[in-house]
């Protein structure tokens, strides 16, 4: 009984920091805008003409961003609130025309949020109440360049139940390793169950080793519709950054997953899936990763939405896949399948070479999809089917460079760009130079030429662009 009361005693004694608390200061950090006048002459159309352009900002700072939590010793409860992201109001008027904006302003990006809610049993041991979930296995490979398109092969998803998301976490962190397991529910208080582990080692600097697992016990409703298909993930990854110098480093990784769905909520039916995917990679890196695109043709969108100087390689390598399904008293089916692997080859400049930009991507599919079916009817014979999918190497090709000319009076940036779709049979090829001339103050004189396509018979010369802007 006394240990018991001392446990509460801990508890209640709990004390606040106010420290770091959000802190009210108001005031305006930003307040710009520019005005610049275009003319523009089609250099195969020969159409040509005029365009005005206006832009003012106001950025109004509401807060210093903070937080505040709990502390204590031996059992105790953590919580912690914080304001986790930008705090500004922010206007834009890109009309040549007054404005007056409506409600609060745009691009209030302010996060509330409890970052973390905990029970902790000495310094290493904790149970966590906040909402999570029972997958494992989710990595993002850092390579020269991820595009925005599920990170194009680099992301690793997570493997195991989905939908369980309300429970408890049992945690313990050490200097080198740390280990959570999960247990919840569905939302609804519905009987239905799963569990995950995952193990995170970091045996030296740099190296981190994460093994994970999870389970389902879903016991739900049928006539509910809350008994689901019963699924068991596993995963595991491995991330090591070698350090050659103070700029180089090596960047191997690799991470796997797999699992099993028995799905027996169909009468008299019972079907089983396996599968098991791949990704490994590497990267010859001097640099860190940038949420940016490249800033060169055919790589200046979300085709590169995140880059890291170096060069790397991502190889997507699909395992394997079956299925078996069972209906009493009539069939069995089993199916394989052998599925395309992608590789991605990329590099990205940085600021390695002063004032040159330079950024290329390769991605290719490799191998050939195919499905093989074994149907046994009851009482019958067994007859097997094999299905090749397309037979054809989708093959993506970019590659762009642009350099910087500081030339005293004018800066001139010359840049050139070329893109293949092999399974299109597409070729593109664009290039441009734009000539910068700060020649009055506050005032800014540019000439640019971008070409078309090049790569077609006629009409390639592009337009030709003169702009004088005026900006503050």
């Amino acid at each position: 009984m006394k240990k018991v009361l001392g446990i509460l005693l801990a508890v209640a004694m709990v004390s606040s920091v106010f420290a770091a608390e959000p802190v009210a200061n108001v005031n305006v950090a930003e307040f710009t805008g520019e005005a610049a006048v275009a003319w523009q002459y089609n250099l195969d159309t020969k159409d040509n003409g005029f365009a005005n352009s206006t832009k003012v900002v106001l950025k109004l700072n509401l807060f210093d961003s903070g937080d505040k939590s709990t502390t204590g010793e031996g059992v105790w409860g953590e919580l912690k609130i914080k304001t986790d992201s930008d705090t500004f109001l922010k206007w834009e008027n890109t009309s040549d025309k007054e404005w007056t904006p409506g409600g609060m302003g745009e691009n209030l990006a302010l996060k509330l949020v409890v970052d973390t809610a905990k029970l902790h049993f000495g310094d290493k041991a904790y149970v966590g109440i906040k909402s999570d979930d029972t997958q494992t296995g989710k990595i993002k490979l850092t390579t020269a360049i991820r595009s925005a398109d599920n990170d194009n092969a680099v992301t690793l998803n997570d493997i195991g139940p989905a939908d369980y998301s309300q429970g408890i976490v049992f945690g313990y962190n050490a200097d080198k390793f740390e280990v959570a397991a999960d247990f919840r529910s569905m939302s609804g208080y519905n009987s239905a169950y799963a569990a995950a582990l995952e193990v995170t080692v970091k045996p030296i600097t740099d190296l981190k080793v994460v093994v994970g697992g999870s389970y389902e016990f879903n016991t739900g409703d049928v006539m509910a519709m809350t008994k689901k298909p019963k699924e068991i993930g596993y995963s595991a990854s491995a991330e090591y950054k070698y350090a050659l110098n103070d700029k180089f480093y090596i960047l191997p990784a690799v991470g796997f997953v797999g699992g099993n769905i028995t799905d027996n909520t169909v009468t008299n039916t019972k079907t089983v899936q396996n599968g098991g995917r791949l990704v490994t990679g590497v990267l010859f890196g001097w640099g860190e990763t940038k949420d940016d695109n490249a800033g060169v043709y055919f790589l200046d969108d979300d085709a590169a939405k995140k880059v890291t100087p170096g060069v790397g390689l991502v190889l997507n390598a699909p395992l394997w896949y079956s299925a078996k399904t069972e209906v009493k008293d009539l069939y069995n089916s089993t199916s394989s399948e052998t599925r395309q692997m992608e590789l991605r080859v990329s590099a990205f400049s940085g600021e390695i070479v002063p004032n040159l930009t330079f950024a290329a991507s390769y991605t290719t599919k490799l191998g050939k999809a195919k499905t093989k079916t074994t149907y046994t009817p009851n009482g019958g014979s067994s007859i097997d089917t094999t299905v090749d999918g397309t037979d054809f190497t989708a093959v993506v090709f970019e590659i762009g460079a642009k350099y910087k000319m500081d030339l005293d009076t004018v800066v001139v940036t010359p840049q050139v760009g070329f893109k293949a779709e092999e399974n299109d049979n597409k070729k593109f090829v664009k290039a441009g130079v734009v000539v910068t001339a700060p020649a009055i103050e506050n005032t800014t004189f540019s000439a640019e030429w971008v070409s078309n396509d090049l790569t077609l018979e006629k009409n390639t010369k592009g337009t030709l662009t003169l702009t004088t802007k005026i900006a503050l």
